[in-house]
């Protein structure tokens, strides 16, 4: 209750754009826990990143909050005025009478299609980066997906973080989706094929969906660790898996299954075809199949 109060004081000032307040509080301890939750909760206070001062007496008293505005505080409302315009483009993108997962998958691309992954972005901590720069690194995707998704009625939560990648532990930032009542596990970052500033451009399509509403297991097999700071529920169903949501899950490699996908395509000009299945040796036999016994050159004839 004491650090839930501390957060209420913060927020209070926060939201007033004060840049110095008192607050109230059992130790300083609690300030900073409780300002990096603030942080992770409200993308909308894109001026901070949580960077303070916090001076007091040692136990209960008056506590002296210093913050670090990332822009002069007179620019703010311009800001969010460019931000307002991004937020209604995407909202404009979506269908009459949206369901929950439309509202997840639309703000998945558009965050995607508005950001280009790089490590020294402007204001690569905060939703700025992606809304004004189109720039940004995990935190600043993530943000801009959870701020999105606030705007719609849709509970999204912050995530931090370690990830692999390539053969190295990194901090690392994702989300959990509140869907129809269901968590489901979202790496926005890692949908982006641009991730890690690799230039891919022609070689792969411009957004991957295989991080787009997964289970724990799936996040745990893809190395994503949560920071124990973060108290994350089981997330165990698959309902609204892009993949199986689609058609495009195979639990085995039938060969018959996978020249009618090819032919479909073919037949309809579609430029490519998504595959998962149910484990690597499915996965291996079927790239196997089709590159090397033929099934591609079978369904293009």
């Amino acid at each position: 209750d004491d650090r839930k109060d501390a957060y209420e004081q913060l927020y209070t000032g926060i939201v007033e754009r004060k840049s110095e307040f008192f607050i109230y509080a059992q130790d300083d301890a609690d300030c900073g826990p409780e300002l990096n939750a603030l942080v992770c909760d409200h993308p909308e206070f894109f001026w901070i990143d949580g960077n303070a001062s916090i001076y007091g007496y040692e136990g209960p008293g008056a506590k002296k909050i210093t913050l670090e505005f990332n822009i002069d505080a007179d620019a703010i409302d311009s800001v969010q005025s460019v931000i307002d315009a991004a937020t209604q483009e995407y909202i404009s993108m979506l269908p009459e009478n949206a369901s929950s997962y439309e509202k997840v998958k639309i703000a998945y691309d558009y965050v995607i299609r508005k950001a280009d992954y790089m490590i020294n972005a402007p204001q690569a901590q905060n939703i700025q980066s992606v809304f004004l720069y189109g720039q940004s690194v995990c935190a600043g995707y993530t943000r801009s997906f959870q701020y999105l998704l606030s705007k719609v009625g849709i509970d999204s939560s912050y995530i931090a973080g370690t990830v692999e990648h390539n053969g190295a532990l990194e901090s690392h930032a994702w989300s959990m989706v509140n869907i129809d009542g269901t968590n489901y596990m979202v790496d926005v970052t890692w949908g982006d094929p641009n991730y890690g500033g690799a230039d891919v451009e022609g070689k792969m399509p411009d957004i991957l969906y295989n991080y787009l509403c997964l289970t724990t297991e799936d996040m745990e097999r893809a190395t994503h660790i949560p920071d124990p700071t973060f108290t994350c529920p089981v997330c165990e169903s698959r309902d609204y898996n892009y993949y199986l949501l689609n058609g495009y899950y195979h639990e085995y490699c039938d060969r018959e299954e996978i020249r009618a996908a090819l032919q479909t395509a073919v037949e309809n000009g579609e430029t490519s075809v998504h595959f998962k299945f149910s484990n690597f040796d499915e996965y291996a036999a079927a790239v196997s199949a089709i590159f090397d016994e033929g099934l591609l050159n079978e369904a293009l004839q």
